[in-house]
């Protein structure tokens, strides 16, 4: 049986994970994405790539020297995204986001109060 779960507006992550919870799931290749995860310490981190999937591991890499605030503030988790026909409009997407500087815009303008956190 194949499950799927909403991550964003109007996306639909379809698979079912493997152990390391991603091998299964599908994201168009062909497509790029503007992201959101989380930690458990309720901390937002936006990003965008091409392959999520790639992304997310990369992120959570505790061994890879590089990226230094999602490797050390980790784990992360996908909470929200968001495709786009372009590396342009996708970056363009994450400006927009960060520009906002805020938490608590994320979670109502974005994830419609459903990710819950301490920090506001």
């Amino acid at each position: 049986m194949v499950e799927s779960r909403p991550v964003g507006i109007s996306q639909r992550v379809v698979g079912s994970p493997d152990k390391s919870g991603w091998s299964h799931f599908i994201f168009p290749m062909s497509a790029y994405w503007t992201y959101i995860l989380q930690n458990p310490d309720g901390r937002f981190y936006v990003g965008s790539s091409q392959d999520l999937v790639e992304r997310l591991k990369s992120h959570n890499d505790i061994e890879n020297p590089r990226g230094k605030y999602t490797r050390k503030n980790g784990p992360w988790e996908l909470v929200w995204s968001e495709r786009h026909a372009t590396r342009a409009s996708a970056m363009k997407r994450e400006r927009e986001i960060k520009a906002k500087k805020s938490a608590k815009w994320i979670r109502e303008q974005l994830l419609n109060g459903r990710v819950p956190t301490r920090r506001d």
